[in-house]
């Protein structure tokens, strides 16, 4: 693996880089035999988590390839002097792997990818992805496998300087937000907020994320499909009383405007449910957004007090951040 990274490199090693320059008079001196050093943008957009959800944890493993191009375009995987999916794991805080540049000759795109799948190569560029039904139970164990990141840096000589490979969000996640309307107290909220579903019809389970490109698609010929999913959540109340819910889903999910979409069962078996208002349209999963539903839980029915699509982004945990659409 080794020989193939350096292979361009000089029989001394070190070259002068085409690059940026240390000041104006000492051009930049870069070692081909010395990896490249890496940040996966841990302080923005990461993978969910429940303990630290700006972070990964220990054993996670992140997916690099290098490709080169002869002028500043973004060079395709397995383009130029490629190096295919190397390996990054976090082992006790530090991101274990090596990859190289390849020359001082070319621009190198560099793109990341998670979770790893040792099955990719150059030219096997797709994995399977999947969500479950019940994304609470054991810790939110599904919650946090449904969540795939993928992410690009532009072209750039070979430098001695930090790359950012910035990952983002390519699945759509839906957060449902729910507090005590007018006639309902505390105490019986709490009785009935583990309840919670979201529901759909065919709510498909199985797609194809393609870390060419970062897309997710989701396979037209679903084997199994849901009618429900038990979103992740503390199941505990903030500070205002409300309870949090969340549920990863593959992008086209399409859930019908008017159609049952949030339901609340009652110690005694009586059913709550708030019918989808999404503005008057039907709402279809965008890759990479986040859909937020405050809803109020009244003894007649639950009721709509905002809807709010926007980017996701764990930044954006708190509501922050610019709305595409927000619905009172």
């Amino acid at each position: 693996m080794k020989k193939q990274q350096i292979l361009f490199a000089s029989a001394l090693a070190l070259t002068l880089a085409l690059g940026a320059c240390t000041n104006d008079n000492e051009p930049q001196v870069v070692d081909l035999t010395k990896p490249i050093s890496l940040d996966f943008g841990l302080e923005a957009t990461t993978k969910v988590a429940i303990e630290n959800p700006i972070g990964f944890d220990n054993g996670d493993a992140v997916g690099v390839y290098l490709a080169t191009s002869d002028d500043q375009t973004q060079a395709a995987i397995n383009a130029g002097q490629p190096v295919n999916n190397v390996q990054f794991q976090l082992n006790g805080g530090t991101w274990d792997g090596v990859i190289y540049w390849q020359n001082t000759a070319q621009w190198h795109t560099l793109y990341a990818y998670y979770p790893y799948d040792a099955a990719l190569d150059g030219t096997q560029t797709t994995k399977a992805v999947s969500v479950q039904a019940d994304q609470y139970s054991n810790n939110g164990q599904a919650y946090k496998a449904a969540d795939y990141l993928w992410g690009v840096n532009r072209p750039v000589m070979a430098t001695v300087s930090s790359q950012t490979i910035q990952l983002k969000h390519r699945m759509a996640r839906i957060v449902v937000k729910l507090s005590c309307g007018d006639d309902m107290a505390p105490e019986e909220l709490q009785a009935i907020a583990p309840s919670l579903k979201l529901l759909g019809t065919n709510i498909p389970t199985q797609g194809t994320f393609e870390v060419k490109d970062g897309s997710i698609t989701a396979d037209q010929a679903q084997d199994n499909t849901l009618s429900e999913v038990m979103p992740y959540s503390t199941r505990t109340a903030d500070g205002s009383g409300a309870y949090t819910y969340y549920a990863i889903l593959l992008p086209g999910t399409q859930f019908a405007n008017g159609a049952e979409f949030v339901s609340l069962t009652d110690t005694d078996g009586t059913p709550y449910i708030y019918k989808l208002n999404a503005g008057g349209n039907d709402l279809q999963l965008v890759a990479g957004n986040e859909y937020t539903f405050k809803l109020k839980a009244n003894k007649a029915g639950i009721d709509l007090a905002q809807f709010t699509i926007e980017s996701w982004t764990n930044n954006n945990v708190d509501e922050s951040g610019s709305a595409d659409m927000v619905v009172d």
